[in-house]
């Protein structure tokens, strides 16, 4: 029997079958007073004559189009959605054009929709969109889907459904496809055409009425996302018009009428969000840019504008790796016109460039007036190009330019770091709709968990030698040795697919977390997925994890810790076997990728002012950015390889939202977040994919919030309101943990009741020793001296602080005898510590002491704090000294000891949480004008 046999498929009836088809559509079409659908003549009326004519030519084109056979399909249907993926893309042939002809057989077109599909749920970026509009354009494939689904739910042909599983997955499939299509290049002929034939279904089995009731209301949902209003911006990349404008008024669709919808909204909410918080401070740059000040003083040490520098062409760039094509040259003009030796680079123009890191958005324009603008992604910043005033750059978007090489250039950086915003924007952009994972949680607000779904009652764990049922019992606690709120919190992060724990300051977060990650990976199929909002606390976990697997790779390249720097992913891929097809398919791309920058190049040289040649540079470097992005998605194809053997995936939130697709390849069904109330709602949903199975999050939403760039926006949007904090706010019943083992209890009394209701210290922390030639564990100097403002931006500090701070630091260095390792010194403003720094400096004993804000010492923790409030005038204003999450972080970091100086009066005034902690001191007889030193020889500044 041949590949195109199929008496089911050239069935007798078929004549009688496309005349009811013929009338059904042509009727609904009378009956809608939307638009009219035009369905291809071939579908209708010529569709069996079509049928012959082409068939006869059949034999020939499969000759010249290379078409496979049924044989080969077969096999690429075994493999995994990824080796099909690569299967197909290094084929001779298109695997996307002329593969289905008209009379291929019924199995033929399965096959081919079940790879299709496949492909299609990988959602690769760079490769997605390309398979999608090759579906789209695929008009023989779409008429086979329409004969079949006629036929299918159609009495006459009941016979289909005795391969009913193999029925149920092609609808399934083809499903798939159709709604992707439909959401990546809005087709809905076929979708509507599908639905027209479904509704004069007269097929009543009961399978089938409801995978008709499941495909119709899939199709239906996806077609009902057209009548929402749709303003979601298009990109993040902002153009001459964004930045120029006023901030944006944040709209919202007013009508939800489905989950589809509702998914869409939500979606289209934080896409807007993410592009104004981070085009709020660009605008102010530009702002500057034309009028020579800043509208924010406090801009002032982050922003410097580099003039007259150039972007160049690496001459060798047939050789050149993709990031080493373009540079910036920041001597520019300079380097032009000097024959002799080029003059250095100033000391602050080294330090401006040597902060510009990977991943961050530079903005160009010829001019103040800004009437164009180009946008590059910085790519390459190696310490020798650095040196030499060269940065790697990559184009992104240009506007109003033509010609952009080796011409005078104003360029700044972007303020807000873009990589995050950008990743975590096209995710959102680019998710299937369809398939949002834990929609019911995220959007739907249910707040009684489900238990996971790869979990079932007769499941058995086993955890340390021992085995037990996770639904219904827990391992022997002797093993665990945890504390009664520890071990509820296991309980349910192990049975509850959204699982939220609340881990208050010193409550054991990390411990219970290696518990919970220890018994998982111990049973778990797939790789677990742990993220963290900052390298350092990923690191601390990694490490810590380490002590019992080394099943480990961490992603991203910001480890500062010897111990993890063996589990980086760049090293462990060095090392590894690859997939031969993929490395094919890697230099098929680079070479694209050459051809692209090539035809670019071209188009720059060519360039005469016209609009028509500045419309072919736009789309040479549109061709450029999309192939750029296949190489950056084949790039985390090779880490795959290596990830797929692992136990455990460590990286930050920025480093997973470019990565979400390899969560889609691990299939990876549990997510595990430390930090999480650190984290903004949309950086969480990006780390998710529709195999996602089970949620952890662990963190604390009254230490700090996400960071926002724009105050007015997180006041107007809540922007700073986690996914954590939202849902564990409106949980019936929430878990935190009540037992804290780091405060000595006098430090720990000043949360209880101010900030956290069920607070309680172990014993252990009333064993610290007291604190050598102080007669307290604990002190506030008050004192009324007043804070000052830098001019140039208005940050604050207070001097009579930045001495009494060292002085301290001095005596119990060299009179209590403390190493400096010991010791921490916090405050809440960066000035502030700046200047400490600069004092500790003049002092040989205390140069490797550590002062750092309080915001960047959170999750961390010393045994001696000190404290430096800084606020202290007469206009009764503290900022943000005020929330209550930077006043619990900064009560929080000392185990010992901790003194703390301010002005208390000015606080106590203008904060009901500080009056608290004012009675609780008072009531320690810790508050004072004096810090209480047992030495005679300790100096006061009076």
């Amino acid at each position: 029997m041949s590949d195109s046999d199929d008496c089911d498929w050239f069935d007798k009836d078929d004549d009688d079958l496309m005349r009811d088809l013929q009338r059904t559509i042509k009727a609904k079409q009378a009956e809608r007073m939307e638009e009219h659908i035009k369905v291809p003549t071939n579908t209708l009326d010529s569709y069996i004559k079509d049928l012959t004519i082409k068939a006869s030519s059949h034999k020939r084109q499969k000759t010249t189009k290379k078409n496979l056979n049924i044989v080969e399909l077969r096999k690429i249907a075994t493999q995994s959605p990824l080796d099909m993926f690569l299967h197909t893309q290094t084929l001779e042939s298109d695997f996307f054009s002329d593969q289905i002809l008209p009379n291929d057989s019924q199995e033929r077109v399965m096959l081919y929709t079940k790879i299709l599909a496949a492909m299609c749920r990988l959602e690769l970026p760079g490769f997605h969109k390309i398979l999608n509009q090759a579906v789209a354009r695929n008009l023989m494939l779409q008429d086979h889907y329409r004969l079949m689904v006629a036929k299918l739910f159609c009495k006459r042909f009941k016979d289909m459904w005795k391969q009913q599983k193999e029925m149920e997955t092609f609808l399934d499939d083809m499903g798939t496809l159709l709604v992707q299509c439909h959401e990546s290049s809005s087709e809905n002929v076929i979708l509507k055409d599908i639905l027209n034939i479904i509704d004069k279904s007269d097929n009543d089995n009961a399978s089938c009425t409801l995978l008709r009731k499941q495909l119709s209301g899939r199709l239906e949902e996806t077609l009902s996302k057209q009548m929402v209003t749709d303003v979601t911006p298009d990109e993040i990349y902002p153009t001459i018009e964004d930045l120029m404008s006023q901030p944006l008024k944040l709209e919202t669709s007013s009508s939800l009428t489905n989950a589809s919808a509702a998914v869409h909204h939500y979606l289209q909410k934080h896409m807007q969000l993410l592009k104004e918080d981070f085009l709020l401070p660009l605008r102010d740059c530009v702002k500057f840019v034309r009028n020579k000040t800043l509208p924010n003083p406090q801009m002032a040490d982050n922003f410097h504008l580099f003039e007259d520098v150039f972007i160049v062409l690496n001459e060798q760039f047939l050789d050149a790796n993709r990031h080493e094509l373009i540079f910036v040259d920041i001597m520019g003009k300079r380097r032009n016109t000097l024959e002799e030796e080029m003059p250095q680079m100033s000391w602050d123009l080294q330090e401006k460039l040597w902060k510009i890191k990977t991943g961050t958005l530079l903005c160009f324009t010829t001019s103040r007036d800004f009437e164009n603008l180009i946008l590059a992604t910085v790519t390459y910043t190696s310490a020798d190009c650095l040196k030499e005033g060269y940065i790697g750059i990559e184009i992104a978007r240009q506007h109003n330019i033509g010609n952009i090489y080796k011409r005078p250039l104003l360029m700044f950086e972007s303020p807000a770091f873009f990589e995050p915003y950008h990743n975590v924007f096209n995710y959102l952009k680019n998710c299937c709709i369809s398939d949002f994972p834990m929609k019911q949680y995220i959007i739907e607000g249910c707040s009684e968990p489900q238990i996971p779904k790869y979990l079932t009652p007769e499941t058995i764990y086993q955890c340390g030698g021992m085995k037990f049922h996770p639904l219904t019992e827990l391992p022997d606690n002797g093993y665990l040795q945890l504390n009664p709120s520890q071990l509820e919190a296991f309980s349910r992060a192990l049975k509850q697919e959204f699982a939220m724990i609340q881990g208050p300051p010193g409550t054991g977060k990390t411990h219970l977390s290696v518990k919970i990650v220890q018994t998982l990976i111990e049973n778990a199929e797939t790789p677990l997925i742990l993220i963290s909002y900052t390298n350092e606390s990923l690191d601390k976990f990694l490490v810590k994890l380490s002590t019992f697997t080394e099943n480990i790779v961490r992603f991203g390249s910001q480890t500062r810790d010897p111990l993890i720097a063996k589990y980086n992913i760049k090293d462990v891929v060095e090392h590894s076997l690859i997939n031969p097809k993929l490395k094919r398919l890697y230099y098929m791309c680079s070479n694209e990728f050459k051809d692209a920058f090539q035809k670019l190049q071209h188009q720059h040289r060519e360039f005469d002012g016209s609009d028509e040649a500045y419309q072919h540079i736009l789309q040479a470097q549109k061709h450029l950015t999309e192939v750029a992005e296949k190489l950056r998605t084949l790039k985390t194809m090779f880490q795959y390889y290596v990830a797929r053997e692992k136990s455990i995936i460590g990286m930050t939130t920025t480093c997973a939202a470019k990565t979400n697709y390899l969560f889609r390849l691990l299939k990876s069904k549990i997510v595990i977040f430390e930090e999480a109330a650190e984290i903004l709602e949309s950086h969480i949903v990006a780390c998710l994919t529709p195999y996602t199975q089970h949620v952890i999050m662990i963190g604390d939403h009254q230490q700090l919030q996400p960071y926002t760039s724009n105050y007015q926006l997180q006041q107007m949007s809540h922007m700073n309101i986690s996914l954590f904090e939202r849902l564990f706010k409106n949980h019936p019943n929430p878990i935190a943990l009540r037992t804290q083992y780091r405060m000595h209890p006098k430090i720990a009394d000043l949360l209880c009741n101010t900030i956290y209701k069920d607070l309680e210290s172990d014993a252990s922390v009333s064993e610290y020793p007291a604190i050598r030639q102080m007669s307290t564990n604990l002190f506030f100097m008050t004192h009324n001296k007043a804070e000052a403002k830098t001019e140039h931006d208005s940050s604050l500090y207070n001097s009579y602080e930045v001495t009494q701070v060292v002085q301290l630091a001095l005596h119990l260095v060299q009179n209590a005898l403390y190493d400096v390792g010991d010791i921490q010194i916090l405050s809440p403003y960066a000035r502030q510590i700046d200047m400490i720094r600069k004092q500790l400096q003049q002092h040989s004993a205390l140069q490797s002491l550590k002062a750092c804000t309080v915001d960047s010492f959170q999750g961390l923790e010393a045994n001696l704090v000190i404290l430096s409030l800084v606020r202290s005038n007469g206009s009764s204003q503290i900022g943000f000294l005020k929330q209550a999450n930077r006043i619990c972080v900064a009560l929080s970091r000392a185990k010992h000891g901790m003194f703390c100086i301010g002005n208390l009066e000015l606080l106590s005034k203008c904060s009901n949480i500080w009056k608290q902690i004012e009675e609780k001191l008072r009531q320690h007889q810790a508050v004072g004008e004096k810090f209480p030193i047992e030495s005679e020889n300790y100096f006061y500044d009076k």
